[in-house]
């Protein structure tokens, strides 16, 4: 299963995790589910991502996808147990690692890691929705579609209240004025 990225990922609190160079984050999948993983790459060169299945029994069909500021796929693989890609950037800014079991028939159990990324982790602007870098008008659209999905974005709860609803309007329209 392709995953395609039509704009900017969502993390879903509780289930994705923000990678930092070198270090191991252990994660799981249930049936049919993917999780994505924000990579901020500060300076170009060569990133290596690495996915090996953790869990016990059968082993699944690890799939990993990276994907490039834009959302365009830069580099995949899929392999039993374990997944792995190298790629050389000139681009920087915040890259999304998304795995998922490739048949779609087995939960997931497995560890992640990042080498030649940022030491530290992607910094989150309060209603920069669009994850642009920047809050303005552009936000509106992502801010709209985030509120009416149910999703969990950290950017769009301007509110701070763990939640994404239209108590966060009144809070985002502020933050779009003070800009």
């Amino acid at each position: 299963r392709a995953v395609t990225l039509p704009g900017n990922p969502q993390i879903i609190a509780g289930r994705d995790n923000v990678l930092q160079n070198g270090e191991e984050v252990l994660s799981s999948i249930p049936l049919g589910a993917f999780a994505t993983f924000p990579l901020q790459v500060d300076d170009a060169g060569e990133i290596e991502v690495s996915v090996s299945e953790t869990g016990e029994g059968f082993p699944a069909d690890v799939f990993l996808q990276v994907f490039d500021t834009a959302g365009n796929l830069v580099a995949s693989d899929s392999d039993f147990s374990d997944a792995a890609v190298q790629f050389t950037t000139f681009q920087t800014g915040t890259f999304t690692a998304v795995v998922s079991e490739a048949q779609n028939d087995e939960p997931l159990e497995f560890q992640i890691v990042a080498t030649g990324i940022s030491d530290h982790p992607v910094s989150i602007l309060p209603g920069d929705v669009n994850q642009d870098g920047m809050i303005d008008f552009s936000d509106i659209p992502s801010f709209i579609t985030v509120l009416q999905s149910g999703i969990y974005l950290e950017e769009a709860d301007i509110n701070g209240d763990g939640v994404v609803d239209f108590s966060d309007i009144p809070f985002f329209i502020d933050v779009l004025i003070a800009q």
